[in-house]
Parts: structure tokens; sequence; C-alpha cells
């Protein structure tokens, strides 16, 4: 199936839905279109009689100069062959709006019972006069043609320019005579003259023409798809020459498109059968129009697209499978090659010596399944015929682009990079960042998530973390647990001092080395402060401080040792009669 095959399914889709539309809906056109050709204007401000013997006489000089200029082209070249086929496109022209008041005229004299019997032998004669010359002229344009077509081919790129400009006029002259000749054909029946034969000739040159054109298309059809396919082939040196090539394609293709457009409209106002030509419009263009509608249009169009797929599946369907199983077998085989290359990076990992974090060995084994994968796509890419060096060049130049839009991103992403790289903590530390105390639990080159004490999970970008104070409360084995506890300043030190030995030393958890350290440490505002600093592993370091806290409460009450509290006295002093003076004091 070809590109513009596949490029049409949408336009048979659409028709297939179309042709179901009721047939009398789409009449009103063609109608107005006929109403239309047959309106002729009456000029104003003049009799009739009057106006139409100058519009006689004025066609007739006109003719005389119709027949020098043509006398002129024939045996004219280059320029002035072409100033003089514009000179006759517009004499005809001229001629063409003359004879609009002509009938006009004849017809207000007929509406008004004048007798015009004396002037029907002139009007019909100048008609067929301008009949003949039309027909000579059609069958001129088609030979302009035919030479047109020979001298493109030998032409150089500037002269082709010309050709083309030159093709265009001619046949938008030749569409117009069709559509001069449909006109004298009404304004014949308009004075009551015979049209049979007239209309019969305009019929048989249209479908002619339409045949001319439609063969052309196709051959251009057929053309452009095989240099567009050349072209995709070509190597980069001969992509230039090809370009050219199918530029002038598409003009001569856009030309022979407009003409039969231009062509399967005057055939509509004349009630001919399109369906074919306006197929093979379709199909050409790729655009829907309103011809579409027409019966048997869509229908054709929808089967002759089942019949190329058919035949396109044939033709690729066995090669199409294959292709498809080796690329599936070719993504599979990456799969299992992405998990066997992560197993060996973990493996490798635990039998290493090197002192790696878990967040870094997570990354390596990550990065190394996602890139092989990568590259099974790239494989796979190549092998379906996609040039990935250019899209690997592109894909350069837009994660340029992504990084300067994305320079916070960035930014977290270069700081999880340190972060793997010096290892200030792993998973399962506890640790202090950015104001937030938890356990981590994961890590990503953008963000760190750490779960808190109380069952919170927090996402903390990496960018965050490493432009602060990291703590690492885990980092280390053994930690050194500070308590402070107070007793009464009437209390004896000396026992409470045996007493906090006791209870450091026999706690199951704490460590004989590094040695605890128990020492009178300030004098307090109502208490003497002991400091009690025991070791214990990083693991145990709440249990450590919970249970010692509790048991020296406990042990105190059982000596007699006071904790003492906040407390301060207030002094009330009343004032009584003259030299009565109470003073009282109140302990609190």
């Amino acid at each position: 199936m070809t590109h513009k095959q596949l490029r049409s399914l949408p336009v048979f889709l659409l028709a297939l839905l179309l042709v179901f539309i009721p047939a009398e809906l789409l009449a009103e056109n063609a109608d107005s279109a006929e109403e239309e050709a047959g309106e002729v204007s009456t000029p104003a401000g003049i009799s009739s009689t009057a106006g139409l013997k100058a519009a006689i006489a004025e066609i007739r000089s006109l003719e005389e100069k119709v027949k020098e200029t043509a006398a002129l082209y024939l045996k004219s070249e280059g320029e002035k062959r072409e100033l003089a086929w514009a000179e006759l496109s517009r004499l005809e022209s001229r001629i063409d709006a003359e004879l609009e008041k002509i009938v006009g005229y004849f017809a207000e004299m007929q509406k008004n019972g004048q007798d015009t019997s004396d002037l029907k032998a002139d009007v019909e004669k100048i008609i067929a006069a301008d009949q003949k010359l039309l027909e000579e002229e059609i069958k001129e344009v088609v030979i302009r043609l035919e030479e047109l077509s020979k001298d493109r081919k030998n032409a150089d790129a500037s002269e082709k320019i010309r050709v083309l400009q030159s093709a265009r006029e001619s046949l938008g002259s030749l569409v117009t005579m069709f559509d001069a000749m449909l006109k004298n054909a009404k304004r014949k029946e308009l004075i009551g003259i015979d049209t049979t034969k007239d209309l019969e000739l305009l019929d048989t040159t249209l479908v002619r023409w339409a045949n001319e054109v439609s063969s052309r298309l196709s051959l251009l059809n057929k053309q452009k798809d095989a240099a567009e396919s050349a072209y995709n082939k070509a190597s980069e040196g001969d992509k230039e020459a090809l370009k050219s090539e199918i530029g002038e394609i598409k003009e001569r293709h856009t030309l022979m498109t407009d003409s039969l457009a231009k062509t399967i409209e005057i055939m509509k106002k004349r009630g001919l059968e399109t369906g074919e030509y306006s197929k093979l419009l379709i199909t050409s263009t790729g655009k829907i129009t309103q011809d579409i509608f027409s019966q048997g249009v869509a229908v054709s169009l929808f089967s002759e697209w089942l019949g190329q797929a058919r035949d396109w599946i044939m033709e690729n369907g066995a090669s199409l499978l294959f292709q498809l199983i080796v690329i599936i077998l070719i993504l599979l085989a990456f799969k299992f090659l992405s998990a066997l290359v992560s197993r060996i990076i973990a493996r490798g990992f635990e039998r290493s010596r090197l002192q790696v974090s878990h967040l870094f060995k997570e990354f390596a084994i990550s990065i190394s399944r996602k890139l092989v994968m990568l590259l099974g796509i790239l494989v796979v890419l190549s092998q379906i015929g996609i040039d990935v060096g250019p899209m690997l060049a592109g894909l350069g130049v837009a994660g340029f682009i992504i990084g300067f839009a994305l320079q916070n991103t960035l930014s977290n992403f270069a700081s999880g990079m340190m972060i793997l790289i010096y290892r200030p903590f792993d998973v399962g530390d506890a640790v202090e960042v950015d104001g937030v105390v938890g356990k981590v639990q994961a890590m990503t080159l953008v963000s760190t998530t750490v779960l808190t004490f109380d069952n919170q999970q927090l996402m903390i970008p990496n960018n965050n973390i490493w432009g602060n104070t990291i703590k690492n409360i885990t980092a280390r084995k053994v930690r050194r647990v500070d308590m402070t506890f107070g007793i009464g300043y009437g209390d004896d030190i000396a026992k409470a001092e045996e007493i906090l030995w006791k209870i450091v030393k026999e706690h199951p958890l704490v460590l004989e080395e590094p040695e605890p350290v128990i020492k009178v440490s300030a004098l307090g505002a109502s208490s003497v402060d002991f400091v009690v600093r025991p070791w214990s592993k990083t693991a145990d370091y709440w249990d450590v401080y919970w249970d010692i806290t509790r048991s020296v409460k406990m042990e105190f009450d059982k000596a007699g040792v006071s904790i003492p509290f906040p407390q301060s006295d207030v002094h009330l002093y009343h004032h009584g009669r003259e030299g009565d003076d109470t003073k009282a004091l109140v302990k609190e």
C-alpha cells in the first residue's frame, strides 16, 4: 500500500458514511447552477432596438480584431506569441459581454411584442460565428498544450517556469471556452433557435477533455508516488535533484486537478456522468468535496481502497508478519538481557570490597537495565528502517532545550548524584534533613523519601538536602546517651551519685567501653544537677534513655532523694492604721 493510499483512508471511511445521504438533498446546487447559467441581463438606459444594433456592430468590429490577432498569433513565436494569445482571450471576453447585451435586448423586444424577424437572422449568425470561433479556439488550445508539453521536456529550469505559466493560462482559457459554449446554447434557446447539435458537440468535447485530463492526472499520480519513493531512498547528494523534480510534478499535478475540477463543474451543468472523474479528483488531492455525494462515488472509493488494502496485505502480509515477530523477539531478548545485566551488577556489588551505599547500588542496577532496553529500542527502530542517527541528534537538541526549561529539576539531579557519590546517608538511616527527622525510605536522582517517626511520608527535593546540613543519626554504631538529673540542695550528693552509678552499670544495654560519665554539672536555681552520659549501641539509644530515666525516679524515691521542681516564696505585707504594722509571710 502506498503512502498516498494510507493517507486517503479517512476519505474513504467518510465516503462510506456520506453515501447514505438522500440524493434529493444534493440536487439543489446543480439546479441553482443551471438557473444561473440561463440568466441574461438587459442593459438599461437605451432603446432595445438601438442597443441591439450597436452591440451587433461592436461584435463585428471585435471579430475583425480577432482575425487579425489570430493571424499574428499563428506567425509569431516566443513572447509575441504569448502577448497575442493574451489579446485573443481579452477579445473573447469582450465578445461574450456583447453577446449578453444582444440576447438581453432581443429578449426585451420579444417581451414587449416588438417585431424581431429582421434582426433574428443577424443575431443567429453572430452567435453561430462565435460558436465556430470557440470551436476553433478549443482545437488551437489543445494543440498549444501539446506543444507546451513537448517544450517542457527540453527546457531548462527558468524556461520550465514560463512553460508552466503558459499551460496554466491555456487551461484556464479552455475551461472558459467550454462555459462560453454552454452560454451560447442557452442564448440560442432564449431566442428560439434549436441547440441540439451544439449541446451534443459540447458534451462530446467535455467528455473527451475530461478523459484526456484524467489520463494525464493518473500518470502524474504514478510519477509523483515514484519520485517521492525514490527521494525517501536516495542519498543526501541525490535528494536535491529529486526535490526539484518532485516540485515540478506537483505543479503539473495542480494544473491538471484544477482543470478537471472546473471541467466537472461544467459537466454537472449539462447533467453528464462525473462519478469516475470525481473519484479520481478526490483520490488525487486527498480533499473531500461535495462530489463525494455523487451517486456511487463514495462506494466506489471505499471498494477501491478495500481492494488496494487486500492486494497490499497479500503482497506484504507475510514479510510484515515476519518483521513483527522479529521485533517482538528482539524486545524479549533485550528484556532478558537487561534482567541478566542487573543481576550481574547486583552480584558484583555483593562480592566487591567497595564500600558503596545501597542507594548507589539501586541506582546502578536501575540505570543499567534501562540502558539495555534503550539499546533494544534503537535496534528495533533500525530494523524497521528508521535512521536513528538524525533522531539521536534531534534528541540532543531537544535535551538542551528541555534542560534549559527544567533547571531546578537538573539541580536536584546534580544534588542526587553528589549524595550518591559522597554517601552522607543510606536507605534505613535515621536522619535530620531540611528540618525533617525520620528514616530514609527511598531515593531517586531528583528526590529523597523520608518516613517520619509518626509515620508520615515526605518527599524532599535533593537540592534542599545537599544545600543544607545533613544530620545522620544512625551513621555510627555507638552513641552517647546524654541525660541530666537534679537533686535538692538538702540531699546527700554522694548517695545520689552512688544510686546513679548503680543504675547505669546494671543496665544490660549500657556499654562498658567507652566508660560512662556521671558528674555534678551545675548548681541550679533550685537543684543540684548531675550529667549522666552512658554509651550504647545506636539501635538501643532510646531504650537506654527511657529505662534509666524511669529507674532514677524509682530509686531516688526509695532512697528519699528528692527531685526538686521550680518553686518561689511570696511575701505579703499588710499596712493598717498609723503605728500598726502587720507583716505576714506566706510560703508556697
